[in-house]
């Protein structure tokens, strides 16, 4: 297998204090094939300053004698780059850097089909350059290893030049790294391999962050990633899809009441669908949460006549079964016989209603139902119902009857703009009003459980930031 090498040169390379700068210490263990290393001005003068003195420059002279050490021939290309003073610019480095390994990479991909390293030297050269590299080494193919050099003193390199001076024969006489014995200082960078998950990681909470568990879990099955995270995540994804006899599946007695509602087992579904509304309007998916208030809105309605009369919708309506996805449930029936012996002024109201259709017929109830049965209540000073509960009722009402229908029955995009042109009122105060009737519904919606999501969002993250510690 051949290997590239770039690097950058620093104020240590080639030899500082008795021992190999990184570049030179990267040869003497990696043999590579090819040796590109950068020049700033800075450097360029230096070695101008070389030739003047001794004929040779400091790097090339050093390079060959490497050569001899280890026993091998290397290609040798030199980047100056005049009009580099500032070393510190990164967005410079990144560009001239990244076309130069491409470059390379393309090189090595034609001279070898595909055997091949490239070793990017990420100990040489100013902190900018060599966080360049280090961020190029990351972001890049399997074939590009970051290599760092350990400083033989264990500390930082010492600022004093003892070779300053010293011809540069002189210089490579006494380097301790040609004797017997020597430490090698080089490895491979594992921050490639660091970042790469910590990348990974931020990636994974921002779709969780986005309600996205879906997508989170399809990533963590691709990544092999710890089982009890994915049990978490799929929890999320049960509890979103309202398959919430499934949630527990995994968790601990104490993580469940970080994935569901603390509340009684009557209004759970309803608390959790209300919940599951206010996602879809967060991911600003208003079709879908239009086409989602009718359920809650009928179930709501009927809620409010039974807080009025609980004896009410039983008094005259029938439980008629349905089979529906497989499953046998029932739905209520309105019957005008039952009507009449309940309360024949309610039949005598619901006709008048509606005088030019023929009059109220008998079917299943639905929500334009249970708000003529609030209505005739408030009109007849009954408790438990009032002007301002009645007013929020028919504003939903009428929300499901103008923008809900449009797109039940046809292809429509919905936007929160679109449903304030038709109702007046944007989605957002759509689902204040769903949550205010719920609490008028005994409830109890508060900030906690709007909420709930977030703080189930919040227990999957701690345990991904656990897990990645």
């Amino acid at each position: 297998m051949k290997r590239y090498l770039f690097s950058a040169i620093g104020t240590t390379d080639p030899i500082r204090d008795f021992h190999d700068g990184a570049l030179l210490h990267i040869i003497r263990y990696f043999s590579p094939d090819y040796v590109c290393y950068y020049m700033t001005k800075g450097m360029i003068d230096i070695e101008e300053e070389d030739i003047k003195k001794e004929g040779v420059d400091r790097y090339l002279y050093c390079l060959n004698m490497i050569k001899k050490v280890i026993n091998k021939d290397f290609a040798v290309e030199v980047m100056r780059d005049e009009k580099m003073v500032d070393p510190s610019d990164m967005d410079v480095f990144y560009r001239i850097f990244l076309q130069k390994i491409n470059e390379i990479n393309q090189k090595a991909n034609e001279e070898t089909n595909g055997e091949y390293e490239i070793l990017l030297n990420v100990s040489s050269g100013t902190p900018s350059q060599k966080a360049t590299l280090q961020v190029i080494a990351t972001l890049g193919n399997d074939k590009i290893k970051a290599i760092q050099v350990k400083s033989p003193h264990k500390k930082a390199n010492p600022r004093e030049d003892n070779e300053k001076g010293s011809l540069i024969k002189d210089v490579w006489e006494t380097n301790d790294d040609n004797g017997t014995n020597v430490e090698n200082r080089t490895n491979i960078s594992e921050a490639k391999n660091f970042i790469k998950l910590a990348t990974q990681r931020e990636i994974i909470k921002e779709l969780i962050n986005n309600y996205d568990y879906s997508a989170v879990y399809e990533l963590l099955c691709m990544l092999g990633s710890d089982e009890h995270l994915k049990s978490l995540v799929k929890s999320a994804i049960y509890r979103l899809e309202m398959n919430l006899n499934q949630i527990g599946e995994g968790l601990s007695e104490i993580e469940n009441n970080n994935f569901i509602v603390n509340v009684g087992s009557d209004i759970l579904k309803n608390v959790e669908y209300i919940l599951g509304l206010g996602i879809k309007l967060k991911k600003n998916n208003y079709t879908d949460f239009i086409r989602g208030i009718t359920p809650i809105i009928v179930d709501l309605f009927e809620r409010a006549c039974i807080k009025i009369d609980k004896n009410m919708i039983n008094s005259i309506c029938d439980d008629v079964p349905k089979n529906m996805l497989g499953k046998k449930r029932y739905i209520k029936n309105i019957k005008l016989d039952k009507i009449k012996v309940y309360d024949s002024n309610l039949l005598t109201f619901l006709n008048d209603k509606y005088l030019g259709s023929g009059g109220f017929r008998e079917g299943e109830v639905s929500s334009s139902t249970y708000l003529l049965i609030m209505e005739y209540c408030l009109n007849n000073n009954m408790p438990k119902i009032n002007q301002d509960e009645y007013d929020i009722a028919k504003k939903l009402r009428d929300v499901e009857q103008n923008v809900r229908n449009i797109v039940a029955h046809e292809i429509e995009y919905m936007s929160d703009e679109k449903i304030k042109e038709i109702t007046g009122i944007s989605a957002k105060k759509i689902y204040n009003m769903i949550v205010l009737f719920a609490n008028y519904c005994n409830m109890k919606i508060d900030d906690e459980k709007l909420e709930s999501y977030n703080r189930m969002n919040c227990y999957i993250n701690d345990y991904l930031d656990k897990m990645f510690i």
